[in-house]
Order: C-alpha cells, then sequence, then structure tokens
C-alpha cells in the first residue's frame, strides 16, 4: 500500500469529501489572513465542506469570502463561553 493511500482510497479522494469547521470568532485581521488558506483548502480538495464559526460583526465578510459553505455567527465571547460550560 502506498503511503498516500488507505485502503485502497487515497487521501485526496478522503479529503474531498470532508467537512472542516474552522473557528475564527474573532480578530479580523486574523480573519482576513485565513482567506487564502480557505482558498487553498477548496482548491486542493473541491468537495470539502466548510463551515466558518465567527463572531456575528465579522459574519457578512466572512461570508463572501471564496470557498466558505457555511458561516455560523455567534454572540458570544470566548470568555462567556467558560462561564456557560461551553468550552
Amino acid at each position: 500500500m502506498s503511503s498516500g493511500t488507505s485502503f485502497g482510497v487515497s487521501s485526496s479522494a478522503r479529503w474531498d469529501s470532508a467537512r472542516l469547521l474552522l473557528i475564527k470568532p474573532s480578530s479580523l485581521g486574523d480573519i482576513v489572513h485565513s482567506f487564502p488558506v480557505v482558498s487553498a483548502l477548496k482548491e486542493q480538495w473541491p468537495g470539502v465542506h466548510l463551515t466558518w464559526v465567527v463572531k456575528r460583526q465579522w459574519a457578512e465578510l466572512v461570508e463572501r469570502a471564496e470557498g466558505v459553505d457555511r458561516v455560523w455567527p455567534v454572540d458570544m465571547t470566548v470568555s462567556s463561553w467558560v462561564r456557560e460550560g461551553v468550552a
């Protein structure tokens, strides 16, 4: 079996049907710098489904990013996640 396969299925084929969740809720600069990564992922694996969790105030910007299939806007801050027991 070659290093790029598992049980006869290439690693590329496995990634092409993957579902990825990107959690970057805030920090505008980090969000914008993530756009090329998202584009590269979709270029390499066009079938991958990418959902991005982002602070509501940045949701419209992320919706315009090439390669993002779904945007999940959140109102909570990370500190409130800890208080609520989510994190």
